[in-house]
């Protein structure tokens, strides 16, 4: 398995996420994930899919430029 396939959520899209008032919830929400599993990819005791990760920087990316237009 290389480094990318098994990457550990990084703290910096849930630093994000949480600058932005959301919370580790509405994360979980988003991906269709359970707050637990949120954790779980945190602690790195799962690796987080490819997928799943672009699919974490997409909304934290959207919600961004959401925030930069109003």
């Amino acid at each position: 398995m290389n480094e990318q396939s098994g990457a550990k959520l990084t703290k910096d899209t849930v630093k994000i996420y949480k600058e932005q008032g959301l919370t580790k919830n509405d994360l979980a929400e988003d991906i269709g994930v359970s707050p637990d599993t949120i954790t779980v990819y945190e602690n790195g005791l799962k690796p987080v899919s490819p997928n799943v990760q672009k699919l974490m920087e997409t909304l934290v990316n959207a919600d961004k430029a959401n925030q930069k237009e109003q």
